[in-house]
């Protein structure tokens, strides 16, 4: 089991998980993107990002 799907089912996980820490850093630029007036590619992001 990964650490992110022990993340989603409640469980104990490493937060220092390369995919999580990943998947944190791409979460942060798209925010900052999207809050800074962003193009349409961000709007695209956060739509993949909700999928």
């Amino acid at each position: 089991m990964t650490e992110k799907e022990k993340m989603i089912n409640g469980e104990l996980y490493n937060a220092s998980d390369p995919e999580l820490i990943a998947e944190r850093e791409h979460t942060m630029k798209v925010c900052s993107d999207f809050n800074n007036g962003g193009s349409f590619d961000t709007f695209k992001s956060i739509f993949d990002l909700a999928i």
